[in-house]
């Protein structure tokens, strides 16, 4: 395990993570275009800063100062008034002497701040969510590791735990286990974490990871509601599904790796790399089971 930089991380494109395996899946075609062409732009949207803060904030609490830099807009444009004070040159002027006092820091929302705290504290009044977040640990640990034919692959976790114990009935039965500890936001920790679950493929991170480690480790969610009184849950795939995950993250793999082959032959993008799966023919629109 090493420590890599958040950026430098999912800007290494010599080896392969879960987010790159979303997009080989969907199709080649955006991998090669989002992950290895020249040309790609950046990866930093709004939503992976906000995640990256809020895993800085609930794991890395001592980093915050060094990578983020919190732009306190508030007061400036109440003192600057008017229906549109971003519109205004002193607004402006004040934004750019912001940007060069960033520097390479990652520029955040005073918004992001505010929720942080209030959500943390929410996360641990629920004693067993605090015993996993409390319990010492390796956190925002990248996993450098290699599938069994050889393609080089890389994870990041949340925290990871190599001997969990606990006097709380609740966990009892995760004592003396290799724990990973993997934190969502989501709109609904209920029920509607499935469709999450489902979309976002946290099935095969699931499966990835615990193989990234050995393969004997127990994954643990802690999903937590964006929105007030920030409710959170705790979610353990059951085996079955991590079995069949790992046998789709494991397809992805191979498909990965034969568009690498056969694009390190030819150096021809179109030829190596596939667009959408049946893309000239017409297709069933099948909707999902839940929405019937």
């Amino acid at each position: 395990m090493v420590q890599e930089n958040f950026y430098d991380y999912h800007a290494d494109n010599k080896r392969i993570g879960k987010s790159g395996l979303d997009l080989i899946n969907k199709s080649p075609l955006k991998y090669y275009f989002e992950r290895i062409w020249e040309g790609r732009t950046p990866l930093d949207t709004k939503a992976l800063r906000l995640g990256k803060f809020y895993h800085a904030y609930l794991f890395e609490p001592e980093r915050l100062s060094l990578d983020f830099y919190i732009l306190k807009e508030r007061a400036v444009m109440a003192q600057i008034g008017g229906a549109k004070p971003r519109a205004t040159s002193a607004y402006k002027e004040w934004l750019t002497s912001q940007i060069e006092e960033c520097g390479i820091k990652t520029m955040v929302s005073e918004d992001y701040s505010d929720l942080a705290q209030p959500m943390k504290d929410a996360l641990l009044r629920n004693t067993s969510i605090a015993a996993l977040l409390n319990y010492p640990g390796e956190c925002e640990k990248t996993v450098l590791w290699e599938t069994s034919d050889g393609v080089k692959m890389k994870s990041k976790l949340d925290k990871y735990i190599s001997e969990f114990q606990t006097d709380l009935p609740e966990l009892e039965e995760l004592n003396g286990c290799e724990l990973i500890i993997d934190y969502k936001t989501t709109e609904d920790a209920g029920t509607g974490f499935l469709k999450s679950a489902y979309k976002y493929r946290y099935d095969v991170q699931n499966a990835m990871y615990i193989d990234a480690v050995g393969g004997n480790a127990k994954f643990i969610f802690i999903v937590q509601e964006k929105s007030f009184p920030y409710l959170a849950k705790i979610y353990q795939l059951s085996e079955e599904d991590i079995e069949r995950a790992r046998e789709i993250y494991l397809y992805d793999v191979e498909k990965y790796k034969s568009c690498m082959e056969k694009f390190e032959e030819t150096q021809d993008v179109f030829a190596s790399f596939e667009g959408y799966e049946n893309e000239k023919e017409i297709n069933t629109l099948f909707l999902p089971s839940w929405d019937r």
